[in-house]
Parts: C-alpha cells; structure tokens; sequence
C-alpha cells in the first residue's frame, strides 16, 4: 500500500512540475513573441 501511496505522489508532482513548465514556456514564449515578433 506504501508503495502505490508514494508512486501516486510522485506522478502527481511530476503532472504539476511539468504544467509549471509548460506554463513558464508558453508564458516566455508570449512575451518573446510580443517584444521580438516586430523584428522578424
């Protein structure tokens, strides 16, 4: 029961991590976007 309890917990932080980052990314690209698109 241990195990399935921790492997839950680490699939749902890398389900959070990998939504911040997606997140972060579409946020950077936004901005990238937004600042430099004119000059391209």
């Amino acid at each position: 029961m241990k195990f399935v309890i921790e492997k839950s917990l680490d699939e749902q932080y890398e389900e959070v991590t990998v939504d911040f980052m997606k997140n972060w990314f579409s946020k950077q690209f936004a901005v990238s976007l937004k600042y430099g698109g004119g000059c391209n």
